[in-house]
């Protein structure tokens, strides 16, 4: 199975060393070709809850004010 990457092509890596664009790290976007189908998956999956978590966030900011 072939996982493609989240790349976005908007790469601009902050003062982490976090990609905007994606959100994965140096290390992440780096490594990529070379991890396994499950790091990949793990990647996605913490990309995903961290969008998630970030929604949850916003609505939150938005409904307290």
């Amino acid at each position: 199975m072939s996982i493609v990457s989240p790349c976005i092509a908007n790469c601009k890596l902050d003062a982490d060393d976090v990609c905007t664009g994606c959100k994965r790290t140096i290390k992440e976007i780096t490594s990529w070709s070379s991890y396994s189908t499950q790091q990949k998956q793990n990647v996605l999956i913490r990309l995903q809850t961290q969008k998630l978590d970030t929604h949850s966030t916003q609505k939150l900011d938005t409904h307290s004010s």
